[in-house]
């Protein structure tokens, strides 16, 4: 019995030392990550400040559009026809990306047409939520 106990103390000093070895090895490979990490950190409270001034934002969106408009009219124009076909092109490529996600992700694939509204109203009870 004795024998067994020595050898379950050895090999938790084994599996402590194992445990100390990969989580300093993790630490200093966590390391190379840092640069990324601080972005998004900027990123995420870059938009946390947009959401808290969204009338700023606004009214600063709504003062260069409207100089836009009073100093270059036909810019404005031009810009207005991009913006709507790309608004376009986003519209027709949407169920592209859904079927795509749902390929990618395993969800059920996403319905069209009369049988999306019966889906919405009347879920089979096999789909996940």
């Amino acid at each position: 019995m004795r024998a067994r106990t020595e050898a379950l103390a050895l090999r938790q000093q084994n599996v402590l030392a194992r445990s100390a070895a990969l989580r300093s090895r993790l630490g200093e490979e966590a390391a190379a990550l840092e640069p990324s990490l601080v972005i998004a950190d900027r990123l995420r409270l870059g938009v946390a400040w947009m959401r808290s001034h969204q009338l700023l934002l606004v009214g600063t969106a709504l003062g260069v559009g409207t100089l836009l408009v009073m100093r270059r009219p036909r810019m404005v124009v031009g810009l207005a026809g991009t913006l709507w076909s790309a608004w376009n092109i986003a519209k027709r490529s949407l169920p592209w990306l859904q079927l795509a996600r749902a390929v990618y992700t395993g969800a059920p694939l996403p319905r069209r047409g009369a049988d999306a509204a019966v889906q919405a109203t009347h879920p089979h009870p096999g789909d996940k939520p």
